[in-house]
């Protein structure tokens, strides 16, 4: 018996999508098309690979070990394309990095400009977005090679690899001269407008349990879902934002904005995420080692996992 390599492939796609329209859909083939080819498998192999439930498509137990199969070979491909597209590119190389706006992409920016200085053909892209959720779609679908953003939840990550990277803060954020002393609390702001990315970004809940620990209720917000436009309202006017101290480097430098710390515990950890099958090329490796020599420089904690993960020692 041997198995049809496509029909493989769109039962492997049936199952992760676990649905016959939207399977189809990715395929670009019909419904009724894909219907029958998944029959014509079960025939070859002579046992059901499919159940139909409330919830969708899911997998028999036979079905469960085509797709494992399916993933393997899918894997290998991957690694064989790679190896083709750096060939072709002899040393250039290639690297698409994705980032979440503020401080990641800050840093990204930084470990690139000292990448370039010493892979100066690299061919190299950087995707920034405000959504965790697109940038973990665009790691899976491969159109980008790693990410860098905060911790997404499980549901979100469906299968990506997280490792910690390095250190955030969350800090309050006022222009030089602001009418605040340099020792002041969350409950001095009070008076003062609070400009905030708005609900579907993802950030007002955490702010809102920010001010609740410290026993204050949200100010006067100005939503902006843009950083460099909330950055310029704070530097032109009394207004403040709760920015990522990674995301205001380059203010502190110049002296243009300082940052009041919060009481409430606002540290989180930064991950590097990387498709669960995804070997390192040697660009993404110098990449790596580009972040973590630009977080040396600038005295950043760097987490013990990144220089513990085989994959980019």
């Amino acid at each position: 018996m041997r198995i049809d390599p496509q029909r493989l492939i769109r039962l492997a796609v049936l199952i992760k999508s676990g649905s016959f329209k939207r399977a189809a859909d990715q395929l670009g083939v019909t419904q009724p098309a894909l219907s029958q080819s998944i029959a014509h498998m079960e025939d070859e192999v002579g046992v059901e690979l499919i159940k139909r439930t409330r919830r969708g498509i899911e997998p028999t137990v036979y079905g469960q070990v085509l797709y494992e199969r399916a993933r393997t070979i899918d894997h290998e491909l991957t690694q064989a394309a790679q190896q083709i597209r750096e060939l072709a590119f002899g040393n250039k190389g290639v690297l698409t990095v994705g980032s979440t706006v503020g401080g990641a992409g800050s840093l990204v920016a930084l470990a690139l400009c000292k990448l370039l200085n010493s892979h100066p053909a690299a061919s190299i892209k950087i995707l920034e977005s405000s959504s965790v959720r697109s940038l973990l779609a665009r790691l899976n679908e491969r159109t980008i090679d790693l990410l860098i953003c905060q911790q997404p939840n499980q549901f979100e990550l469906a299968g990506a690899r997280p490792i910690s990277l390095l250190r955030a803060e969350r800090v309050a954020c006022v222009r030089t001269g602001h009418p605040l002393s340099r020792k002041a609390t969350l409950s001095d702001f009070g008076p003062y407008p609070f400009i905030c990315p708005p609900e579907e970004m993802g950030l007002l809940l955490g702010f809102q349990q920010i001010f609740r620990s410290a026993g204050l209720e949200l100010p006067e917000i100005i939503f902006s879902d843009s950083i460099q436009i909330a950055k310029e309202m704070v530097l032109n006017s009394n207004a403040f934002a709760l920015f990522s101290d990674l995301s205001v480097l380059h203010e502190r430098r110049l002296g243009s904005m300082r940052t009041v710390g919060l009481a409430a515990p606002t540290q989180y950890w930064m991950q590097l995420i990387i498709r669960p099958e995804q070997i390192p090329t040697d660009l993404m490796k110098s990449f790596v080692a580009s972040i973590l020599s630009v977080c040396g420089e600038l005295k950043i904690d760097v987490h013990p996992d990144i220089s513990k993960s085989p994959h980019f020692r």
